[in-house]
């Protein structure tokens, strides 16, 4: 007991450090060693509570009563990655003990990660998981987990699923006593009620944007029905900017551009001293300039916004706002190719790598540059054998533009300084799978299948189908795995001796490493 005690100690701890540091993009490496030493020791302390027989754990519900809100915080502090892991082992232990409110919080933690993480079949069976253990009892805890429900159902672009969500939660929220709400939904009865109506109007707003005609005209309509609600309210200053955002939208929809721009551009000039929750609307207010000006036919202006956004919504974290900010980021892209007629990929490339560089400026430059290189070196090496004829410029584009899918990967665990467990490994596994997607989507479907397939084995062991790969996603695997592994820059990794690397490269010859490849690399490393 104890014990037990000490420990509840150590989570609180964390807990108070957490709210005084930085968010994780912006701590020092000193910080982000710290973290990872706590993050790894309550890892630690969760497993051994979830395997220890029940009359010998901890007093659950005092516990979390401190993990409730540490799981938000990490989440806030743009750790998503670490919620994900910590809600999915802590939820277990809740249901175990029969505390159904504090299992639909962390349950809630877990979907929302995974919404984040695109996984939103894998977030919606959570949801599912939830409303089974409710079993149709009403609570704040059980209603913040339907308002996520359609939170994910928007984000897939099924909007009458999330309006049904958001109302069922409006509805259930209306019959609950005050006091149940602070704990469950940070946050009053009153003020959960205008952030269900504010979800609701961005949810018609998200329909006006994709539609014409009177659809649109439809949705706009209803949005202003909200708007005009919620402007005689008193309401949190969250819900004020969040409520801007939507006139902005509004005006978007209603094709009043210059009035939407006159609403944000004041707002893009807020410098880093302002309040946190003002700056975390940063990103927003530049991706809807962003799409402002990409209706006015302004690409490049839209390309400027957009690349602000994904600093912004790096730097000051918005959750939820990555998604949004990617799939604009994706039709600038198409919209410049068709700005820039007579260029040729290299400018489409060269903005894709700038978007990755905002991420992660590891893969972006130093390692995205260096395996185009290599890529090119070891193809101009076996087109001096029989029976090669490369492209030359496809294996460079492939090398510059193989890791591009990490835009779909949280910066949380692209960033991560502990070794990654099996969750975390599948859902890094599936950027090759992001990477094809995002090419496609863009027009480069020639260069699309050796980036999905340039961690794929010859023995069929690799990843993402798990079959051997053509030639050219071989030759950028193997130059991939090379740079990886010698670069002096690689943060926290400690590059290995070449002549190691090219015994490891000649014996995993045939199985993991195309054979041609591997002798064109002993010819060249």
């Amino acid at each position: 007991m104890k014990a037990w005690t000490e420990e509840r100690l150590v989570l609180e701890e964390f807990a108070r450090n957490l709210e005084a540091t930085p968010s994780l993009p912006n701590a020092s490496e000193g910080e982000l060693e710290l973290h990872a030493v706590h993050v790894a020791r309550v890892t630690d302390l969760l497993i051994q509570v979830a395997d220890s027989p029940r009359n010998k754990r901890p007093p659950v519900r005092k516990w979390d009563e401190v993990l409730g809100p540490l799981l938000f915080q990490l989440f806030a502090k743009g750790d998503d990655i670490d919620r994900y892991v910590l809600g999915d082992l802590w939820r277990g232990v809740l249901l175990d003990e029969g505390e159904i409110d504090g299992f639909l919080r962390a349950t809630t933690s877990l979907a929302a990660s995974a919404r984040d993480f695109y996984r939103f079949e894998e977030a919606l069976e959570a949801c599912r998981q939830g409303r089974q253990a409710a079993k149709g009892q009403a609570s704040a805890a059980y209603a913040n987990l339907i308002n996520l429900e359609g939170i994910i159902h928007a984000f897939r672009e099924d909007y009458e699923a999330s309006e049904h969500s958001f109302r069922e939660a409006a509805s259930m929220a209306e019959g609950l006593a005050e006091e149940d709400f602070p704990k469950w939904t940070r946050a009053t009865k009153a003020d959960y009620g205008n952030r269900l109506r504010l979800n609701l109007m961005e949810c018609y707003l998200r329909q006006g944007l994709s539609a014409a005609g009177e659809e649109r005209v439809k949705h706009g309509r209803r949005a202003r029905e909200y708007l005009s609600q919620l402007e005689g309210e008193p309401l949190r200053d969250t819900h004020r900017s969040f409520l801007l955002v939507n006139a902005a939208m509004l005006a978007i929809v209603e094709e009043r551009l210059d009035f939407a721009k006159s609403l944000l551009l004041p707002l893009t000039r807020r410098g880093p001293g302002g309040a946190s929750e003002d700056l975390s609307f940063l990103a927003v207010h530049s991706r809807l300039l962003s799409v402002i000006a990409a209706l006015e036919g302004h690409w490049e202006d839209a390309y400027h916004w957009i690349r602000k956004a994904i600093r912004e919504g790096i730097r000051y974290r918005r959750i939820g706002e990555e998604q949004d900010i990617l799939e604009q980021a994706l039709n600038v892209l198409r919209g410049l190719k068709g700005h820039r007629k007579s260029a040729s990929h290299g400018a489409l490339v060269q903005d894709l790598i700038q978007l990755l560089e905002d991420k992660d400026w590891y893969t972006g430059r130093s390692h995205s540059h260096g395996v185009s290189r290599l890529s090119v070196r070891l193809g101009e090496v076996l087109n001096a054998m029989p029976n090669h004829h490369l492209d030359l410029k496809l294996l460079e584009v492939g090398g510059l533009l193989h890791d591009i899918g990490k835009l779909k990967t949280p910066w949380s665990l692209l960033n991560k300084l502990a070794p990654l467990g099996p969750r975390e490994w599948d859902i890094l596994k599936e950027h090759p799978l992001h990477s094809a997607h995002i090419l496609q989507r863009i027009g480069m479907e020639e260069v699309a299948p050796i980036v999905k397939g340039h961690h794929e084995h010859m023995d069929g062991t690799g990843y993402p189908e798990g079959r051997p790969p053509d030639l050219l996603a071989a030759i950028v695997g193997a130059a991939d795995a090379f740079e990886a592994a010698t670069t002096p820059t690689r943060r926290y990794k400690i590059p290995k001796d070449r002549r190691v690397l090219l015994q490891e490269l000649s014996e995993g010859a045939g199985l993991r490493y195309h054979p041609d490849v591997v002798e064109g690399l002993k010819k060249i490393a």
